[in-house]
């Protein structure tokens, strides 16, 4: 199967006194050209990360393609020419932070500000990052797969910190409205709860089902 479906759940209101379950129905389609790796809303326009190299963009309102994020091929072992994969995408203030795959265990990091994609992790940085997400306009924090959260300054060109959570692969990554703390999770099924600014742990939320 090349395309996926994303469903997105609008207008979903339950009575107080529900009792029994109520079906729920999903307010329109959005169909990207590839799988679907991680998506988010900025406003009314909704940003996807795909497989087919590039993060679309939609018109909430409209329901319609209004832009793409274009990223170059990458030449494989095969010497032949493929989409790198969109893993992580997020929005802050105009910019798009993009992570993507290469033909290395290693990952990118991009930044795009509407005119200027700039690589802001390169291969030879040899981090293999998962997911990245805004902490102001000028930080972003991101995970890697040996589940270390390392927190970069843009503007600066360095990381703040770089902290390893535990030994379990990192899974996934969800700030506060305010940005001041962090959950992520692993593998292991614990749940971290952690200060951005410092990556101290808060507390801990043992593993319920893995």
């Amino acid at each position: 199967m090349n395309k996926l479906l994303l469903i997105i759940y609008l207008l979903m209101f339950f009575t107080a006194n529900m009792i029994s379950a109520k079906e729920i129905k999903p307010s329109f389609f959005i169909e990207s050209k590839g799988l679907v790796h991680d998506f988010v809303i900025d406003g009314q326009q909704l940003y996807v990360a795909n497989d087919e190299g590039s993060v679309e963009v939609f018109d909430l309102l409209t329901k319609k393609k209004v832009d793409e994020i274009f990223l170059d091929p990458i030449f494989t072992t095969k010497l032949e020419w493929q989409n790198v994969k969109i893993l992580s995408v997020d929005r802050l203030n105009g910019k798009t932070l993009i992570v993507s795959s290469t033909n290395t265990p290693y990952r990118e990091v991009w930044l795009y500000d509407g005119v200027i994609l700039k690589q802001i992790v390169k291969v030879e940085d040899r981090i293999s990052v998962k997911e990245a997400r805004f902490v102001a306009e000028d930080k972003f924090i991101y995970g890697s797969l040996s589940y270390e959260m390392i927190l970069y300054n843009i503007g600066d060109d360095y990381n703040s910190y770089k902290k390893q959570v535990e030994q379990s692969s990192f899974e996934d990554l969800e700030l506060s409205v305010d940005k001041k703390t962090m959950v992520t999770s692993s593998e292991s099924g614990e749940i971290v709860l952690s200060e951005v600014s410092t990556g101290k742990i808060i507390k801990k939320f043992p593993p319920l089902n893995l």
